[in-house]
């Protein structure tokens, strides 16, 4: 994947949104694997059941297009391409003309072919079962079903359930066999999709808190993860939270310090990390209690003894001194019921020159994924914590 910015010299966004999407859960919880679906009664005695689901901040009416037009040939699956898409890149915008639907409308397995999953059930913006025939009259060879519910406003958990009927194989395999070895493909196929789902659906309108600050970024950096519980809560974790108790962060924040010549640090005691990062430089930008914080400055992070300077969230988007990177950061908590949310962290960059660009260019090929592993272990602390804190009563 590239993503030509100006000048021609930093292509990092792409990839690294590539990189945080392994960050975003698709796992569904244990309820919603328990739960019947529609769909279910097609196969009702199945060999075997899997379960994957995402959390999309839009409502189910603007995810729906996007299933509806899903095929081979046709809008594409949102997968591996190059696997079941011919190569062809999956579509990135909602086409007109693939947005029917109606039991028997086949999309396509791949490309050319009239064999495929047919509509089995369309019920606009709630479900769409999809059965690979048999034929003869015989119940589908396999079901695929895309539920979609609205927890909250403006947010919508899509689950995916695939079903096989008794004596299914893959790759001509016996079916005691099948079960075991259709399960890791199906994860790596399945997962590429909901993710790549995530990003077109998401990425339809600005809908990031950042999108004010840094419209344009030249480097994007999201996690996601799904945590059992209220999101008061996952943030007061999150705004409270000590990194230094991060073992991953100590010791990725001393390894940039060593590589970069920085001063050696006097012993810190534990702080807040919202407190300890206004203490640093970082400007508050926005901020709602118990939903979302975000900050930025304008720095030079490639020299060792990096200074930030906060600016005023009004000027935030204008300002352009030279040799600078502007760089907006957000942690955000999303509902998706009384127990259950989303914790999410983003973070934009953009240069004010090329000077800067290729400065940071060279940075971030070297530092950027740490910074990914960063992500990766504080939202696994935080979910440890806040679901702690649920499990025992603790609502501080």
């Amino acid at each position: 994947m590239r993503n030509a910015t100006r000048g021609g010299q930093f292509r990092q966004t792409a990839r690294v949104r590539e990189i945080l999407l392994l960050g975003r859960s698709v796992k569904a919880t244990a309820q919603e694997r328990k739960e019947s679906l529609p769909g279910d009664d097609l196969i009702p005695n199945a060999a075997g059941s899997l379960t994957h689901a995402v959390t999309l901040r839009r409502p189910r009416v603007e995810v729906w297009p996007w299933l509806v037009q899903m095929g081979a040939g046709r809008a594409g699956w949102y997968s591996y391409d190059l696997l079941d898409n011919g190569g062809q890149p999956s579509a990135e915008r909602i086409i007109p003309e693939l947005q029917h639907a109606e039991p028997g409308t086949l999309m396509p397995g791949l490309p050319g072919v009239q064999e495929g999953f047919i509509v089995l059930r369309s019920d606009a913006e709630s479900c769409l079962v999809l059965g690979w025939p048999q034929g003869d009259g015989q119940p589908p060879m396999v079901t695929w079903a895309f539920i979609l519910k609205e927890p909250v406003p403006e947010t919508t958990r899509l689950i995916v359930r695939a079903r096989g009927r008794p004596g299914y194989r893959t790759f001509g395999l016996p079916p005691s066999v099948s079960r075991v070895v259709v399960r890791l493909p199906h994860f790596i196929m399945q997962r590429r999709q909901l993710l790549g789902l995530a990003r077109r659906v998401e990425g339809a309108r600005g809908a990031s808190l950042l999108e004010q600050f840094i419209p344009k970024p030249e480097v994007t950096a999201r996690h996601e993860i799904l945590i059992r519980a209220p999101a008061a809560i996952v943030m007061d974790v999150a705004r409270n939270m000590d990194m230094q108790s991060v073992p991953l962060f100590r010791f990725l924040i001393r390894m940039r310090g060593f590589l970069l010549r920085a001063g050696r640090q006097s012993p810190r005691k534990p702080v807040g990390f919202i407190e300890e990062i206004e203490s640093l430089g970082w400007g508050r930008l926005a901020q709602e209690p118990g939903r979302h914080y975000a900050a930025g400055a304008a720095c030079k992070p490639w020299i060792g003894e990096v200074v930030f300077r906060p600016l005023p969230p009004e000027n935030f988007a204008e300002w352009a001194e030279p040799d600078h990177v502007k760089i907006a950061w957000t942690i955000e908590a999303h509902p998706l019921g009384p127990d259950v949310s989303t914790f999410v962290s983003e973070t934009r960059v953009v240069a004010t020159d090329e000077p800067a660009r290729k400065k940071f260019a060279r940075y971030w090929r070297f530092y950027g994924k740490g910074v990914v592993w960063i992500r990766w272990a504080v939202a696994r602390a935080v979910r440890r914590e806040a679901e702690r804190r649920w499990r025992n009563g603790e609502l501080r």
